[in-house]
């Protein structure tokens, strides 16, 4: 059973969890500063998944964003406000 997956970025090759959709350098932000231990307050991911949500629909309806660009963006919000708030 696949558990990560390889990411690359500028910085070179990452494993990332496969279920998770944040990429490389979320991933090496976790492994490197894992000050606190305390998450982000659920609030806070919410506000930040519906602005990204409403400014890629905007950006994508006035095409100033690529159709794929804006579905790579707006299919995990989705995914994620439809399974955390239903």
């Amino acid at each position: 059973m696949v558990t990560a997956k390889k990411v690359i970025d500028s910085l070179g090759k990452v494993e990332v969890p496969i279920e998770v959709f944040y990429a490389a350098q979320t991933a090496r932000a976790i492994n490197n500063f894992p000050i606190s231990g305390q998450r982000m307050p659920i609030s806070y991911i919410r506000a930040l998944l519906l602005a990204k949500w409403a400014a890629a629909e905007a950006n994508a309806e006035l095409t100033l964003l690529e159709q794929p660009t804006a579905v790579t963006i707006l299919s995990p919000a989705a995914y994620i406000s439809v399974r955390c708030w239903p």
